[in-house]
């Protein structure tokens, strides 16, 4: 399997965790106590399974990840890093451009104009996250992927929980940018000759 194959197969098993996740919230929420639903949704549920096994057969452990060399490795593992890091910068300065107008437009508006631009502003706020979710959910497979092989190839390291690759939720000031900041520690580790 080609690295770019193993990417393809990790997002499509990225995507249907987040699937089985919300599959998961829907079934316990309480507007699907229809019992039709339920049977639906937990028809959908043994469906994503299935397919997530089958991706998961797949995934042979000979896998062109394994075969780079710590040089190839340590270049792509800093590659990705810069692209996490470029993603991290549009991040913050989205969010601050978005946070300075709202704060501009509230200053000047009365008490009613000012719930309107709340409503707009968390919108968009929204919609930016979801759009950076997106861009990132593009670069989490192959950093979970070049992770795992330098994990393989270095001494053991004390497990670093990032929410953001390992669970692919952005909460903090600035997951992408705590991604990128391990995946270049990982990449200094490996000794290239």
């Amino acid at each position: 399997m080609t690295f770019e194959e193993q990417v393809r197969v990790n997002r499509a098993l990225n995507s249907l965790n987040q699937a089985a996740s919300e599959l998961q919230k829907e079934k316990s929420s309480s507007t699907s106590r229809n019992p039709r639903v339920i049977a639906s949704l937990v028809d959908i549920e043994s469906l994503v399974d299935n397919a997530r096994q089958i991706l998961v057969s797949l995934s042979p452990d000979d896998t062109a990840t394994s075969k780079l060399s710590n040089r190839d490795l340590r270049k792509r593992l800093l590659d990705l890093a810069d692209q996490a890091r470029d993603l991290q910068s549009r991040i913050s300065t989205a969010n601050t451009t978005a946070l300075s107008a709202q704060r501009d437009e509230m200053r000047q508006a009365t008490e009613e104009e000012r719930s309107r631009i709340w409503n707009r502003h968390t919108d968009a706020d929204s919609e930016r996250r979801n759009l950076r979710h997106q861009e990132f959910s593009q670069l989490r497979p192959e950093a979970i992927l070049l992770r795992d092989e330098a994990l393989k190839r270095l001494p053991p390291q004390p497990h670093e929980l990032l929410v953001a690759l390992d669970h692919g939720t952005l909460a903090g000031p600035k997951p992408v940018g705590e991604v990128a900041e391990y995946l270049e520690r990982l990449a200094k580790l490996l000794i290239v000759p």
